[in-house]
């Protein structure tokens, strides 16, 4: 999508409620439009904003921030990967860095 400003950007509250039933959660409806949620709220919405506007069921807001991401453009999260694995490392690493027992090392600062 590169630097542009998605469509969805531009829609209002009645559009906004409009694609949350396309997308199959017709029951959802209300809890856009009471509130108030246009493109410009929709699009800045994530798991952490949904149940505050009503929606509870954790599979739901699972597609409905994946449907949000789509309309976006954006990459899902890598789930996969842990703060204490650098970017690009899988789980599990290879031994090698461990100590005896296999467990992780801890970070030390030294300061």
């Amino acid at each position: 999508m590169g630097n542009s400003v998605p469509q969805a950007f531009y829609w209002s509250v009645e559009d906004v409620a409009n694609w949350i039933e396309e997308i199959g959660y017709w029951q959802y409806k209300r809890c856009f439009t009471e509130n108030f949620v246009d493109g410009r709220k929709l699009i800045m919405i994530d798991a952490n904003s949904l149940p505050k506007i009503g929606i509870q069921d954790f599979d739901h807001i699972k597609t409905i921030c994946s449907a949000i991401r789509e309309l976006l453009g954006v990459e899902a999260p890598n789930s996969k990967r842990t703060i204490y694995l650098p970017p690009g490392t899988t789980w599990p690493p290879s031994s090698r860095g461990r100590p005896s027992g296999g467990t992780p090392m801890a970070w030390s600062s030294n300061r």
